[in-house]
């Protein structure tokens, strides 16, 4: 089974006005996809201490969504396709 391997390796989405990483307040990232085994769409939002994210699928989006407030430096991710074992 595909998956698709994210790697951050720089997080700054600013100051969060709200717990939800998925908040309309601040920056985000949001990853989704349809996961592989299930069928069902899937998602993430990232948080500031995200190292890595699997996503289970061949395909996925990634969405960078911005207050424009220029209030940080945003992120750096790199991805690799796998294997699901």
């Amino acid at each position: 089974m595909q998956v698709i391997k994210f790697k951050f390796t720089h997080l700054d989405l600013g100051l969060q006005h709200s717990a939800d990483a998925c908040s309309k307040d601040g920056d985000r990232v949001e990853i989704k996809w349809i996961d592989n085994w299930t069928g069902a769409p899937s998602s993430v939002c990232v948080v500031a201490n995200t190292k890595e994210v699997h996503a289970k699928s061949n395909t996925a989006t990634v969405s960078f969504i911005t207050n424009s407030q220029i209030d940080a430096q945003g992120f750096r991710m790199f991805y690799s396709e796998g294997e699901m074992i």
